[in-house]
């Protein structure tokens, strides 16, 4: 005797239905267990997600600030309209 909605079904067709609720469960189940460790890693409830060097000392060099005449741009133009490299050269000259 089985379920009403397999009773006319072969086997194949009950071990496919079965294989295939199966694989949907643990999928769901492991969806459901990443998001509780990420729950638990961005609450801090995991040992060892303290951050415990949170008191890091970064040192950058200042960029150095250039006179206008060390700087050389290349204005190309890639469009089909005609003069626009020329005018914006020209904007950046002045």
């Amino acid at each position: 005797m089985g379920y009403v909605r397999t009773a006319g079904m072969s086997t194949a067709a009950r071990r496919r239905r079965r294989r295939a609720a199966l694989v949907l469960t643990a999928l769901v189940a492991l969806l459901i267990a990443v998001a509780v460790y990420a729950l638990a890693y961005y609450q801090g409830w995991l040992p060892g997600t303290e951050g415990e060097d949170t008191d890091q000392v970064t040192a950058t060099a200042p960029a150095p600030t250039l006179a206008p005449s060390e700087v050389t741009v290349n204005v190309y133009n890639a469009s089909g309209a005609k003069g626009i490299a020329g005018r914006t050269s020209e904007a950046l000259r002045s």
